[in-house]
């Protein structure tokens, strides 16, 4: 699956990431950033299925919904803590194909 990135530092827009899923993406260091989606019609699977076709190579900073946390970690995506550019921690889902 092909996602569409826009640059870093770019203003946060939604736009389509897959069937149902909006949100905004970005690539850094030859990872992709998702830190916003929402389904067009929440319970429907939407999101689920978007994350069922992601790459490796993508990683999802600061997950603050529960609801997300437990489809994430049902699909064996783990936790992880990041340095950001300020230095501070940022928790960040891997995919589960993801090099350790």
């Amino acid at each position: 699956m092909t996602i569409k990135t826009v640059a870093e530092g770019s203003p946060m827009s939604e736009y389509e990431l897959g069937p149902g899923v909006f949100g905004y993406a970005m690539e850094h260091d030859g990872a992709i950033y998702i830190p916003v989606m929402r389904a067009t019609d929440p319970g429907s699977g939407q999101v689920g299925a978007f994350l069922d076709r992601l790459p490796p190579e993508v990683r999802i900073p600061n997950v603050l919904s529960s609801r997300l946390r437990g489809m994430l970690t049902r699909r064996g995506w783990r936790s992880i803590a990041e340095i950001d550019e300020s230095g501070e921690s940022v928790s960040v889902f891997v995919h589960p194909e993801a090099a350790p």
